[in-house]
């Protein structure tokens, strides 16, 4: 375990102790999980996406954006959100595309957020699982970061907005 500010980082893929830590503080940090080239392609997706498609809204980008789903699958994002939260499928409820500051919605409990920073000196790539609210403290504050956000949900959701599931 690695100390960062005030957050506590983590370097592996989820164990016990990590899960540990999410439960008790709503929250938990992985560097590197996606390489810096996969953050830059994602980016890359996205710009293409709002150029071919200059009015859709920066969220649900995952159905507009194929590169995001191909993402979330190779490296198992949404894998390590049910070994934190010990609940399975999973569904991408929604997500979101901003320009930081940025302040995460309130996560419910039956579901978990992912931030991925896309473009940072220091922590582009890494990523936060979270329920509950995020706090200002553990957000970067440049305001000019680019972040994604995922919301993985175990709820029934409409299968036609929502096809894509994810199991253990």
């Amino acid at each position: 375990m690695l100390q960062s500010g005030k957050m506590t980082v983590m370097k592996t893929v989820s164990s016990p102790e990590q899960q540990k830590f999410f439960l008790e503080r709503g929250y938990i940090e992985f560097e590197k999980l996606i390489s810096l080239e996969e953050a830059q392609a994602a980016l890359a997706a996205i710009s293409t996406t709002k150029e071919r498609m200059p009015h859709h809204p920066l969220q649900q980008l995952i159905r507009a954006t194929p590169y995001l789903l191909q993402l979330i699958r190779k490296k198992e994002l949404a894998k390590f959100a049910y070994e934190l939260t010990l609940q399975s499928p999973l569904r991408i409820a929604f997500d979101k595309y901003a320009e930081g500051p940025f302040q995460p919605p309130f996560i419910e409990q039956h579901e978990c957020g992912l931030l991925l920073y896309l473009h940072h000196a220091k922590k582009g790539g890494s990523g936060i699982y979270y329920q509950g609210s995020l706090s200002q403290e553990v957000l970067l504050s440049d305001d000019k970061t680019p972040y994604l956000l995922f919301v993985f949900s175990n709820k029934q959701l409409h299968t036609i907005f929502n096809p894509i599931v994810f199991k253990k």
